[in-house]
């Protein structure tokens, strides 16, 4: 319990903590979305985009507070010991700091294995387009839900707030996806392998997650870890910060297709 009175230092000010829940779900939106939040101040006058970041981070981070608190009010390590109002507090400021700013009011090494996996799939998620935070972004993750349950219901398009989504939106959206597990999926294993002293595979995970998702939230194991791994870390965290679209993209030479094949069927799934 030591760790979580250490660590917020001002957990007994609602005014405080508020404050920094706000100044971390400004940065966290993305500079369009506040433009155009600054210029129009009417919810059916905004962008698809802006209705898409929105609606998202509120869910996340409704989700994410009720979730965080289910799984840790009873840990007397992390949040179990202090009052109702300082748990739901405290849940609500890791939930909105998972995504983009990295402070952790709760000591990361006690928390569950539940905790740990759901919060990871926050940071892997991340902050906005135009944000000061990495991941996949909430507007691809949307997208994708939303072509997901298109195809579901064997819907030709996909339609969100009465607006249809571009198919080479919905193409870059998977590829963004794809290439971002890909490339987790390397670093977990080069880190697994260079890793001297063999750190929990819980934690190995966890550290590439914030990394990915330049959340900067750590266990503690980074310092202990070689040249090598710190490196394979680095290396996530810059992708994680350019975008791993932007960062492929940049391998390749943009050519215009002079020439197209006919189609053909494959079977899927």
């Amino acid at each position: 319990m030591g760790n979580f009175q250490s660590l917020t230092g001002f957990q007994g000010d609602v005014v405080l903590n508020v404050a920094f829940i706000l100044l971390i779900l400004i940065g966290g939106l993305g500079f369009t979305v506040l433009d155009d939040l600054l210029e129009k101040r009417c919810w059916q006058k905004l962008t698809l985009h802006s209705k898409i970041v929105l609606v998202v981070n509120a869910i996340l981070i409704v989700l994410g507070t009720v979730l965080i608190w289910l799984l840790e009010h009873h840990n007397e390590a992390t949040i179990g010991a202090v009052g109702v109002g300082q748990q739901w507090l405290a849940s609500l400021f890791q939930s909105v700091s998972l995504r983009t700013a990295g402070f952790n009011t709760m000591d990361l090494a006690s928390l569950t294995h539940a905790t740990l996996f759901f919060m990871m799939g926050m940071m892997f998620v991340g902050a906005s387009p135009t944000s000061t935070g990495g991941g996949i972004k909430t507007t691809t993750f949307a997208v994708l839900l939303a072509s997901t349950f298109a195809l579901l219901r064997d819907k030709k398009d996909v339609v969100m707030f009465r607006r249809r989504i571009d198919s080479s939106i919905i193409s870059k959206s998977l590829a963004v996806f794809l290439l971002a597990i890909s490339w987790m999926t390397m670093a977990v294993f080069l880190l697994l392998v260079l890793d001297d002293k063999q750190h929990p595979f819980e934690f190995v995970l966890f550290e590439v997650f914030s990394a990915m998702g330049t959340v900067g939230m750590g266990i503690g194991i980074t310092p202990e870890w070689n040249a090598w791994c710190k490196l394979v870390l680095i290396m996530t965290m810059f992708i994680g910060r350019i975008g791993i679209l932007t960062f492929g993209m940049s391998f390749f030479n943009k050519k215009v297709d002079k020439l197209r094949y006919p189609t053909e069927n494959v079977m899927i799934g």
